[in-house]
């Protein structure tokens, strides 16, 4: 659904695309929100990984991280 939004938001508003799809407003924004929350502790989750791994060994470099 966003990606429609994003091609018609001239066209349609977020609640008559909610609509359309039998989902209110708020499920929309919470769902919004909920994806941001989880992609955030992704980032937290590899950013506390890459740390431990450098700590652990110095010349590790980003490419060898990136691999694993």
């Amino acid at each position: 659904m966003r990606r429609l939004y994003a091609q018609h938001s001239d066209i349609y508003t977020v609640s008559e695309l909610c609509g359309l799809f039998g989902k209110s407003k708020q499920a929309y924004y919470k769902h919004d929100a909920d994806a941001y929350m989880r992609r955030m502790a992704m980032e937290e989750l590899a950013v506390r990984y890459i740390e431990e791994v450098r700590r652990n060994d110095h010349g590790t470099g980003g490419l060898k991280i990136w691999s694993v």
